[in-house]
């Protein structure tokens, strides 16, 4: 087979001399020799141009070598390669990104962290929901995820908790607790609500609700929204008031609305990375190292 051949090929070729070609591979001339012509006898062509004192490449000789050391470089590139995927130092790693999580400091920094120090990984956001990227994570989906936790969590996922985000009323500018100092959930009893349905969210459904009928109110929900935003329209438009993650507000900054902290509204949101407890690819090792 000719592949096995070409060290002796190269070498000979470069050293124009079989002597010193086969000095240079620690084996005998005859042994260069006797692979050399099983080389050319398997091509059928005359690869060196024989002199008594040494060789030359022949016309197809100086072809075979120029493709030769052209396949040598891609061979040793990709070589290279593969021992910087194993390491970790090339690759990808596909993360999940919850809009709003996203945008908080701590994962805005670790993104940008893991960019600037390993340039070679390729960084492949999905922006999703939190349901969605627990989905895929467990399904291999996805490598790393930054998600709202929906207790109780899955066993196969492992979560590192990154910070917390807590509710807060919107309510019409002009509204008549617009300037109240302290409100309380038991001012709310006369109100029109607007409500994430329970199947967009089960966990945040509940936990409002819980925290509201624990304190003697029974929220009147007139209106289904399907996100945050669909709750501040609402209120913008003075037709309810409703409870919306603090973040999602600071991010908006809508002045259209008034938003008010409800001093005994005890429920927050708990964000946290996820990844699968199972994975020990590198690249996910050295996002998971670093500083949080």
């Amino acid at each position: 087979m000719v592949l096995r051949h070409l060290p002796f090929f190269i070498a000979a070729a470069e050293e124009e001399h079989f002597e010193r070609a086969a000095s240079r591979l620690g084996i005998a001339q005859s042994a260069l020799s006797r692979r050399i012509k099983a080389m050319e006898d398997e091509l059928g062509v005359a690869l060196f141009e024989r002199f008594p004192r040494g060789v030359r490449l022949s016309l197809a000789g100086k072809q075979l070598y120029e493709d030769t050391r052209q396949l040598t470089r891609n061979f040793q590139l990709a070589t290279d390669r593969i021992k910087r995927l194993a390491q970790g130092v090339e690759g990808s790693l596909r993360v999940g990104i919850n809009e709003i999580v996203a945008r908080t400091p701590i994962v805005l920094k670790l993104i940008q962290q893991f960019r600037a120090k390993h340039p070679h990984i390729d960084l492949d956001l999905k922006p999703l929901g939190s349901r969605r990227q627990i989905e895929l994570l467990a399904s291999g989906g996805l490598d790393v995820g930054f998600v709202y936790r929906s207790p109780p969590d899955p066993k196969d996922l492992t979560f590192a908790d990154l910070g917390r985000h807590s509710y807060v009323l919107a309510m019409p500018k002009k509204h008549r607790l617009a300037t109240r100092r302290v409100i309380y959930l038991r001012d709310l009893a006369d109100e029109q609500f607007a409500w994430i349905p329970r199947a967009v969210s089960a966990v945040a459904y509940d936990n409002l609700m819980n925290a509201c009928i624990a304190k003697g109110l029974s929220p009147r929900i007139v209106y289904d929204a399907r996100a945050g935003e669909g709750i501040l329209s609402l209120a913008c438009l003075g037709l309810a008031v409703g409870f919306v993650n603090a973040e999602r507000v600071r991010q908006l900054n809508d002045q259209t609305v008034m938003v008010r902290r409800v001093a005994d509204l005890d429920v927050t949101l708990n964000f946290a990375m996820a990844w699968r407890s199972s994975d020990r690819s590198a690249p996910l090792s050295k996002f998971l190292t670093l500083p949080r």
